[in-house]
C-alpha cells in the first residue's frame, strides 16, 4: 500500500472508530435507560443487566456503521480539500479512482464485518437477549418482588404486597383466592417468602381470613397468627415463540408459504432474509456517496457547499426510503423490489461516476431522488378572469403629443400615454405604430393594470395586431392574490394561441427589494397552449431561498381555462390508526361533459394500498353516483365496500330512486377513512323507491334492506321491508265552504328471518276545515277515522302473545278529532318584521292500548320536539 493510501486509510479508520464508538456508547446509554426498570422492579442483578444491554449493541452496529462511515469519509475529504491536499494529489496524476481506493478497501472490510453481524452475531445475540428477558419476566421470584402491584397466578389467586424491607419481609399483604365453591380474602400485617421446588411459599403473620360460599350465601371470618400459601408459576413458562430476527438465514430462506399459515409472519421472514443479504452493502453505498460529494465537479475556492448539501440530502433520502420500503414489504412482498432499487440504483450510478469517470453532475443525482419523491408544484400562472373581455370593444387612447410621418408611415404618441379597453389600463411614455409593417413598438417601460387588481410591467414590447402576436422583455407581475410572476421575456405566437415565457419564476410569497423569496417555482420555459388548454414546464425546480430542492425535467398541467381534464389532482398526506402515514394521489378521468371517474389510490408505508373509485354522471332525467373501495388486511383478506345511488325521472310525474350500500365487514368504515361515509352509523340501508307526483295525489312505494354494523348484531336479525306503501289524496273544497276531504293509505310488509310476518294496510279518511276569524284568530279543525287490517304469522318471535307459527288476521278502528288555535301578532318596521304566534291544540281520541296480538313495529319511539309538538300522533309510525 502506498504512503498516500496508508495516510487516507488511517485518517478514515481512526475517525470511523471514534465516531462509531461514540454513537455506540450513546445508544448503549439509551438502551440502559429503557431496561433500568428491571433492576428496580424485578430485582435483576447488575451483571445480568449489563449483559442484556450489551447483547442489543450488535443490532445497532449494522445500522450505525454506514452512517458513521459516511460522516467520517465526507469529513476527511473536505479537510483534505481545504488543506489543498487533494489539489496536490490530483496535480501529480492521481484520479478519483486512485483517491478512493483506500476507502474502498475499508468499505470491503466493513461489508465483510457487516455480513458476520447479520448472518451470525445478531441472530445469536438477539436470541440470547430475548431468552434472558423472557426468563426474567416469567420468573415468579422476581415478580413477587414488585411492590404496590397486583400479581395474578394460574391457581386463581391474586397477591398484593405494599412494601418489602431490607431483610426480605413483606408488609401490608392482601391475597384474593377464587375456588369452585368459595371465595376468600386474606389480609396480614407482614409475612415472609421461601423459594421451594413447587413455587413460592408465603407465610402470613397476624392476619384475617374472610370467606364467602356462593352456594349457601354464608360469610365467615377467621383470625390467625400464622397461615401459609403456595404460589405456583404462571402459565406459559415452558416455551416461547421465536422471532424472525433470531432465526438463521437458512431457515428464513427455506420458509414456505404453505408451511406458515400466518401470512404476515411469512412476509416478515422474507423481508428479514433480504435485509440480511443487503444491509452490509450500505457501507459501500454511503462511502461512495461521501466521495462523490467532494471528488465530483470542479474545484471551487469558495467551497463545494451545493455538492455536499446534495449528498447529505441524498443520504437522508436513501436511509428514510430504506425504512419506508421495509415497512411496505412487510405488508406486501412487492416492496422487496423497492428495497433493492433503493440500494442498487444509486450504487451503480456512483460506481459509473467514480470508477468509470463518466461525467454525471451532482444535480443529476438530486434529480434521481426528486423523481422518487411526491411533490405537488403550484401552477406558475394563476387564474386571470378573461370571461368579460371583448376584443371588439372601443379603445380609449390619450397622450400629451401625437405625430404622424407621411414618408415612413409611423404614428408616434409621446408623454403620459394611456390606453384603456375592457377595464384594462396600460400606461407608458411612448408608442410607435408602423402602418406599413402593422407593428406597434413600445420601447420604454409599460405598466398594465387589470380589473381584478393584477398589476404587471415590462421593459419593452412589440405588438403585431394582424397576427395577434406580441413579444415583451423583462416581465414582472403581481396578481390579485398577492402572488408574483416574473420572466426574462414573453412571446405570443400562432395568432395568440401559444404564450411562451423564458426563465420564469412564480412565488406566492411577498417580495422585498434585495431579498429572495422563501420559496418559488422556477422554470427554464413555460408554455401555455390555448388550443390544448395546457401549461407545460421545462426544467422546473422548487427553490427555497434560491437553492434548488426538487427538480423536474418536464411537467404539464391543465391551464386555468379548463374546468375538467383527465390527469392527476393535488396529492395529500394523511395519517390514521389503520393505514399509518400515507399519501393520497387522486387521478381524475373526464369521461364526458356529464360523466367523470375519480380513482384515488392511498399508498401507505405500513399497509397494503387502499383504492377508491368514484363515478358520477348526470343525465337529462337522472343522476348516478357509484363509489367502490378495496384493500387487504394484514392476513391478506380482501375487504371493501360498494355504494351506489341513482335517480331517474321517468316522466314529469314519476320518479325512481334507489341505493345499494354494502361492506365486507362491520369495522371497515371505522378502520379506513372513506370520503363521504359516516362511520358512526349502526347499519347500512339499501332501498328502491318509486314515486308519483300529482296535483292532489301523491304515491310512494319503497322496499328496504339493511346490513348491521353493530358488534354482535347479525344482519339476519334485521327485518326486510318489502314493500312499504304510502298514498295521499286531498280534494278541492266543497262548494263555498273551506271544508275539504283527505285520504291516506299506508301499508307495509314486514318480514324477519325468524319467520315472523306482519302485513298491514291502513286507510285514513277525514275532513279538514281551516278558518280565519275577522279579528285574526286562525283555527284548523280536523276529524278522521283510521281502519287498520293485519295479516300476521307469529313465527318464532316474541313480539306478539300468540303461540309459535300461529297465522291469523286482525283489525282495529281508530277515530280522532282535533282543533288547533293560533293568533299571530305582527310588529313591522321599515326593515324588519317580528311575529309572535301563541298556539293551542285540543285532540280527542279513544284511550285504549294496543292489543297484545297486534305487534308494535314502527311506533316504538316517542318523538317530542318543536316539529311535531302540535301533531295528532307523536309516534313515528302507525302501529299505536
Amino acid at each position: 500500500m502506498k504512503i498516500v493510501d496508508k495516510y487516507i486509510f488511517r485518517q478514515t479508520l481512526v475517525g470511523f472508530l471514534t465516531l462509531l464508538i461514540s454513537l455506540t456508547i450513546l445508544i448503549w446509554l439509551t438502551q440502559s435507560l429503557r431496561m433500568i426498570d428491571m433492576i428496580v422492579t424485578k430485582g435483576v442483578s447488575v451483571g445480568v443487566f449489563l449483559k442484556m444491554t450489551l447483547l442489543v449493541l450488535p443490532n445497532f452496529l449494522q445500522i450505525l456503521s454506514p452512517l458513521a462511515l459516511f460522516g467520517v469519509a465526507l469529513f476527511v475529504f473536505i479537510r483534505m480539500q481545504a488543506d489543498k491536499e487533494l489539489i496536490v494529489l490530483k496535480a501529480v496524476g492521481m484520479n478519483s479512482r486512485q483517491l478512493i481506493r483506500p476507502l474502498f478497501l475499508l468499505g470491503v472490510v466493513l461489508v465483510a464485518f457487516g455480513y458476520m453481524l447479520t448472518l451470525w452475531v445478531i441472530p445469536k445475540s438477539y436470541a440470547h437477549m430475548r431468552q434472558m428477558r423472557w426468563t426474567i419476566q416469567n420468573d415468579l421470584s422476581h415478580l413477587l418482588l414488585q411492590e404496590g402491584q397486583f400479581n395474578s397466578f394460574k391457581n386463581g389467586t391474586t397477591l398484593y404486597i405494599k412494601e418489602r424491607d431490607s431483610e426480605g419481609k413483606a408488609k401490608g399483604i392482601l391475597a384474593y383466592e377464587i375456588k369452585k365453591d368459595k371465595r376468600s380474602v386474606l389480609i396480614a400485617d407482614e409475612g415472609s417468602m421461601i423459594q421451594t421446588p413447587e413455587g413460592i411459599s408465603l407465610t402470613f403473620n397476624n392476619g384475617t381470613r374472610q370467606e364467602f360460599t356462593p352456594s349457601t350465601h354464608q360469610f365467615s371470618v377467621l383470625k390467625f397468627q400464622k397461615h401459609t400459601m403456595l404460589f405456583a408459576d404462571k402459565p406459559g413458562k415452558s416455551s416461547r415463540k421465536l422471532d424472525q430476527r433470531e432465526m438463521s438465514l437458512g431457515k428464513l430462506l427455506k420458509a414456505k408459504k404453505d408451511d406458515i399459515k400466518d401470512a404476515p409472519t411469512y412476509r416478515k421472514y422474507k423481508v428479514e432474509a433480504f435485509k440480511r443479504l443487503t444491509q452490509p452493502l450500505y457501507n459501500l453505498l454511503f462511502l461512495w456517496l461521501a466521495a462523490f460529494g467532494v471528488l465530483s465537479g470542479f474545484y471551487n475556492r469558495r467551497g463545494q457547499s451545493k455538492q455536499i448539501n446534495a449528498v447529505v440530502i441524498a443520504a437522508l433520502l436513501i436511509q428514510s426510503m430504506a425504512l419506508a420500503f421495509e415497512n411496505i414489504a412487510a405488508r406486501n412482498l412487492w416492496g422487496l423490489t423497492l428495497m433493492g432499487l433503493n440500494l442498487f440504483v444509486p450504487l451503480m450510478i456512483l460506481y459509473v461516476v467514480l470508477f468509470k469517470e463518466k461525467k454525471i453532475g451532482w444535480i443529476h443525482l438530486v434529480a434521481l431522488f426528486g423523481v422518487l419523491s411526491v411533490v405537488s408544484p403550484a401552477g406558475a400562472v394563476p387564474k386571470i378572469n378573461t370571461d368579460n373581455f371583448n376584443a371588439k370593444a372601443p379603445i380609449d387612447f390619450e397622450a400629451d403629443d401625437m405625430d404622424y410621418n407621411l414618408k415612413t408611415g409611423i404614428l408616434t404618441a409621446k408623454g403620459n400615454v394611456v390606453v384603456k379597453q375592457n377595464g384594462i389600463v396600460m400606461k407608458t411614455d411612448k408608442i410607435l405604430y408602423n402602418k406599413e409593417q402593422q407593428k406597434v413598438d413600445i420601447p420604454n417601460k409599460v405598466h398594465m393594470t387589470l380589473p381584478d387588481g393584477t398589476k404587471s410591467s415590462v421593459q419593452s414590447m412589440q405588438l403585431f395586431p394582424q397576427k395577434s402576436e406580441a413579444e415583451a422583455q423583462t416581465f414582472a407581475g403581481q396578481f390579485a392574490d398577492g402572488s408574483n410572476l416574473s420572466a426574462k421575456d414573453i412571446l405570443s405566437t400562432q395568432e395568440g394561441d401559444i404564450i411562451i415565457m423564458h426563465n420564469a419564476s412564480y412565488t406566492p410569497c411577498d417580495l422585498c427589494e434585495g431579498k429572495s423569496a422563501l420559496w418559488q417555482i422556477s422554470a427554464q420555459q413555460i408554455t401555455q397552449d390555448f388550443t390544448d388548454h395546457t401549461l407545460s414546464y421545462k426544467h422546473m425546480s422548487l427553490d427555497i431561498k434560491d437553492i434548488p430542492v426538487l427538480y423536474f425535467p418536464y411537467f404539464q398541467m391543465p391551464d386555468f381555462t379548463i374546468k375538467r381534464k383527465t390527469g392527476f389532482l393535488n396529492p395529500s398526506f394523511r395519517h390514521n390508526h389503520e393505514m399509518g402515514f400515507s399519501v393520497e394521489t387522486p387521478f381524475f378521468v373526464n369521461l364526458a361533459d356529464n360523466q367523470n371517474l375519480l380513482f384515488t389510490p392511498i399508498i401507505s408505508v405500513e399497509h397494503v394500498p387502499l383504492g377508491i373509485i368514484d363515478y358520477n354522471a348526470r343525465f337529462t332525467r337522472g343522476v348516478v353516483n357509484l363509489q367502490l373501495s378495496g384493500t387487504q388486511d394484514d392476513h391478506s383478506t380482501n375487504e371493501g365496500h360498494i355504494k351506489g345511488d341513482f335517480r331517474y325521472d321517468v316522466t314529469d310525474h314519476i320518479r325512481l330512486t334507489g341505493q345499494y350500500f354494502r361492506t365486507t365487514n362491520d369495522t371497515y368504515f371505522r378502520r379506513y377513512d372513506i370520503p363521504n361515509i359516516d362511520d358512526s352509523e349502526s347499519f347500512l340501508q339499501s332501498h328502491l323507491t318509486g314515486e308519483y307526483f300529482g296535483t292532489r295525489f301523491y304515491t310512494k312505494l319503497k322496499t328496504w334492506h339493511f346490513q348491521s354494523l353493530l358488534d354482535g348484531v347479525s344482519s339476519r336479525s334485521i327485518p326486510i321491508l318489502l314493500p312499504t306503501l304510502n298514498m295521499d289524496y286531498v280534494t278541492k273544497t266543497f262548494g263555498n265552504t273551506n271544508i275539504s276531504a283527505f285520504t291516506n293509505i299506508n301499508g307495509a310488509m314486514y318480514n324477519t328471518r325468524q319467520h315472523f310476518k306482519s302485513n298491514r294496510i291502513s286507510l285514513t279518511q277525514g275532513f279538514q276545515m281551516p278558518y280565519i276569524a275577522p279579528f285574526g284568530l286562525v283555527t284548523q279543525t280536523r276529524a278522521s277515522v283510521r281502519l287498520d287490517g293485519y295479516a300476521l304469522d307469529s313465527g318464532n318471535s316474541t313480539m306478539v302473545s300468540k303461540h309459535n307459527n300461529d297465522t291469523y288476521n286482525k283489525g282495529r278502528f281508530y277515530p280522532v278529532a282535533s282543533t288547533k288555535f293560533s293568533y299571530p301578532l305582527v310588529a313591522q318596521t321599515e326593515k324588519t318584521m317580528q311575529i309572535l304566534e301563541p298556539i293551542a291544540m285540543l285532540v280527542v281520541s279513544p284511550n285504549t292500548k294496543n292489543a297484545d296480538d297486534i305487534p308494535n313495529i314502527d311506533s316504538t319511539v316517542f318523538d317530542f320536539d318543536d316539529i311535531n309538538l302540535f301533531s295528532e300522533n307523536r309516534f313515528a309510525g302507525y302501529e299505536v
